[in-house]
């Protein structure tokens, strides 16, 4: 009878075996991490397009009028370092978004904290405190169009900034509604590759914590980043980017024209109306 034979892999198959595992992962990792960030993106342009539909839905219901960047609930104007509750666009869009993990991208976890944990939020750091529901958010809003008072009185104009009818917007396929945005302060320091691009400095003295130039846009997505638009619609935009917006209201003394954005460092401003309210114009 035969003897039975028993056939098991040598030691060089078995490294070649692994060699071979070794390569397809190689391979295959780098496209399956690029599969999942570009999911990412595709979430976070969704992100974008939702909030812009909550805004449409907001100013429908409000007579075409944008909410105010923040409100005071305790005080007739904003009280930095008094302690007053702080009612965010956010808060005010909640009820249409239904959900605050829309504020966020997969990208930017957890995204910019603006009312959450204190003492590090951003109220927080300028003596105010959370009214609503909101604590952070991927997105940052164009102060010009969600007109802030406190920001308004800190350079010197009216006190009481009137808030925008959407009715009033000349080109609002090209008016900058929210966008991917990051946080800047004097403590942390604008990364040379966002200054290069800038017209000016960003503020330098400690009180610069809350302006237009404290929030850049953050170019998660292939070297560029979500904008909302005022008519509804997002698209994703390249960092450096021309939009070729320009604005006569706020830009000099004389009143010349100048550009409304400056990509990726200011994206406040109104075509055809009123610049940023960052002096950096």
């Amino acid at each position: 009878m035969p003897m039975k034979s028993n056939r098991a892999f040598t030691l060089i198959e078995l490294l070649v075996v692994i060699a071979i595992i070794a390569i397809l992962a190689a391979i295959l990792f780098p496209v399956f991490a690029q599969a999942k960030e570009a999911a990412k993106a595709t979430q976070c342009l969704s992100n974008s397009k939702q909030i812009g539909t909550s805004t449409m839905l907001y100013i429908n219901d409000y007579d075409d009028v944008f909410p105010q960047s923040v409100y005071d609930m305790d005080s007739t104007n904003i009280q930095f370092g008094g302690g007053d509750r702080a009612f965010t666009v956010y808060d005010a869009l909640m009820p249409y978004m239904k959900n605050t993990g829309i504020l966020t991208c997969p990208s930017n976890m957890p995204g910019i904290n603006f009312a959450g944990t204190e003492p590090t939020s951003i109220l927080s750091s300028v003596g105010l405190r959370a009214a609503g529901a909101f604590k952070f958010a991927s997105y940052a809003p164009n102060f010009t169009v969600f007109e802030d008072p406190a920001l308004a009185a800190d350079y010197g104009v009216q006190q009481y900034a009137q808030v925008v009818n959407a009715t009033s917007l000349s080109k609002p396929a090209d008016t900058v509604m929210f966008f991917d945005a990051t946080y800047v302060t004097v403590l942390n320091p604008v990364p040379a590759s966002y200054s290069a691009y800038c017209k000016s400095e960003w503020p330098a003295d400690a009180q610069a914590l809350f302006t237009t130039a404290n929030f850049p846009a953050n170019p998660l997505h292939h070297q560029g980043f979500n904008i909302s638009w005022a008519d509804g619609h997002s698209k994703n935009v390249r960092q450096n980017a021309d939009l070729k917006s320009t604005s006569t209201s706020g830009c000099f003394s004389e009143g010349l024209p100048c550009p409304t954005y400056h990509l990726p460092c200011d994206l406040s401003g109104i075509p055809d109306g009123n610049a940023s309210t960052w002096d950096g114009h």
